[in-house]
């Protein structure tokens, strides 16, 4: 019997067509890997130093973990974001570096996705606007096209 010629998916053929994305290579963490940062993310935060506790957040985020151990991490973040008050944002923005402030607009976005994120939206939308105010529009641009979101 032959094979009817019209019902021939061509597209698979063409090796213009066949994406393979690029392996990223990320650390795999768990949350009991997790847990001791997360801890002295909220002890730093708990004595009053805000700046290191965002900064300690942001370095080295926890980009292909499972989805409760990125939660986790994201609920960390937000007690963080929430605990620095609005006149103290742009002082603590300044302090940031580019790529710093490139995964705090990733951690901002990841946030209004989340439930509890969206109950502390005048916060997030806060830290988004002022964040845009001091250093432009490139850390949105940036986090668009990044394949690494969190």
């Amino acid at each position: 019997m032959e094979q009817d010629w019209r019902r021939i998916d061509v597209d698979a053929y063409d090796p213009d067509q066949q994406y393979q994305p690029d392996p990223i290579d990320v650390p795999v963490y768990t949350l009991q890997a997790l847990e001791p940062k997360l801890q002295q993310i909220r002890g730093l935060l708990s004595r009053g130093s805000a700046l290191d506790s965002l900064r300690l957040a942001i370095d080295s985020p926890p980009y292909a973990d499972e989805p409760s151990v990125k939660k986790q991490y994201l609920l960390g973040v937000l007690e963080v974001l929430n605990n620095i008050k609005q006149t103290e944002i742009n002082g603590v923005i300044k302090q940031l570096t580019l790529d710093e402030i490139d995964v705090l607009i990733k951690f901002v976005y990841s946030l209004m996705a989340l439930k509890e994120g969206q109950k502390s939206g005048g916060v997030l939308l806060g830290w988004f606007d002022k964040t845009i105010e001091a250093v432009g529009e490139g850390p949105v641009v940036r986090y668009l096209s990044d394949p690494l979101k969190l």
